[in-house]
């Protein structure tokens, strides 16, 4: 039952990272906002999850951490790339173009399960 709402969790939250990259008021970007917290919180909840029911516990440790630093280092690439992205292609919605393989990726999860 998790691999779905992992799956669901990504989806959701690259669409509200698409959408809040695109957004032009504040209505709008709080709805994506909040959408990408739900997409977030239901992934990382069910990925630990799921990490505990499929790793060995003597390694479980070090597959959580390497999990949780992902996050860190993936901010620290997209503020790096994503700004040099931003003034190459000079326009706000160069994060849509950014953000889309993301929900590719996702749909290619749907359709595997």
């Amino acid at each position: 039952m998790r691999p779905p709402i992992v799956v669901g969790g990504v989806v959701l939250w690259n669409l509200a990272t698409i959408g809040w990259g695109l957004s032009n008021g504040f209505a709008r970007l709080f709805i994506c906002r909040m959408g990408g917290g739900i997409g977030g919180a239901a992934l990382v909840a069910d990925v630990y999850s799921l990490l505990a029911d499929v790793v060995p516990a003597a390694r479980l440790g070090w597959i959580v951490a390497l999990f949780s630093a992902g996050s860190c280092v993936g901010v620290g690439i997209a503020c790096l790339f994503g700004g040099m992205l931003m003034v190459m292609l000079r326009s706000v919605g160069a994060r849509g173009v950014v953000l889309a393989p993301g929900t590719l990726f996702s749909a290619d999860g749907i359709a595997a399960e």
